[in-house]
C-alpha cells in the first residue's frame, strides 16, 4: 500500500514538474474583413459572370513582419492565400474574405496597426491598415483603413464589410 502511494506522489509530481509556466491563451481573435467591389455602373467585380471582373485567383495578400514585406501562404490552411471569394443568397455582391494576421509580440501595446498590402493584378496593389486593440486574451478590430481613407470604426457596430468602387 505504501509503495502504491509512493509511486502515485512520484507520477504526480512528475507532472506538475513537467509542466510549462502557463501562457497566455488568445480565447478571442477577431480580424477579419470583407470587400465588395463595384465598378462606377455598380457592376460586381467579383463576380465570375462578369467578363470585367478581377481574376480572383491572380490576388495576392503580404503582410508586413518585423517591416518586411512577406506574401501570404500557409499550405495548411483551408484558404491558403489568405482569402477566399463568396456569395451568401442575401448577398447583393460577392465578398472578398481577408483574415489580418494575428500575430503580435509582446512587444505590441494595448493598441497596434497592421499593414496589408491587397494586389488585385499585376498593375494594381492597394493598402489596408487595421488598428488592433490587444487584450489579455483578445485581439479585436477597432478600425479599418483602405488606401488610407477610414472605411470602417468599431463605433459603426455593424459588420466590417464595406464596398470599394474601382
Amino acid at each position: 500500500m505504501k509503495k502504491n502511494f509512493i509511486i502515485q506522489l512520484i507520477l504526480f509530481m512528475v507532472i506538475v514538474l513537467s509542466c510549462d509556466k502557463e501562457e497566455d491563451i488568445m480565447l478571442d481573435v477577431d480580424l477579419g474583413v470583407g470587400i465588395s467591389y463595384i465598378d462606377g455602373l455598380g457592376q460586381d467585380l467579383l463576380d465570375p459572370n462578369n467578363p470585367n471582373s478581377y481574376d480572383t485567383d491572380q490576388f495576392k495578400i503580404y503582410h508586413y513582419k518585423n517591416g518586411e514585406k512577406v506574401l501570404f501562404q500557409m499550405a495548411n490552411l483551408d484558404n491558403p492565400k489568405g482569402y477566399f471569394v463568396f456569395k451568401e443568397a442575401n448577398m447583393e455582391y460577392y465578398r472578398l474574405a481577408i483574415s489580418e494576421p494575428n500575430s503580435y509580440t509582446e512587444e505590441e501595446s494595448e493598441e497596434y496597426e497592421t499593414l496589408t498590402l491587397l494586389e488585385l493584378s499585376s498593375t494594381e496593389t492597394d493598402t489596408i491598415n487595421i488598428v488592433i486593440r490587444k487584450g489579455n486574451n483578445f485581439l479585436e478590430t477597432r478600425k479599418v483603413y483602405y488606401n488610407n481613407i477610414l472605411v470602417w470604426a468599431w463605433e459603426d457596430a455593424k459588420a466590417r464589410n464595406f464596398i470599394i468602387e474601382k
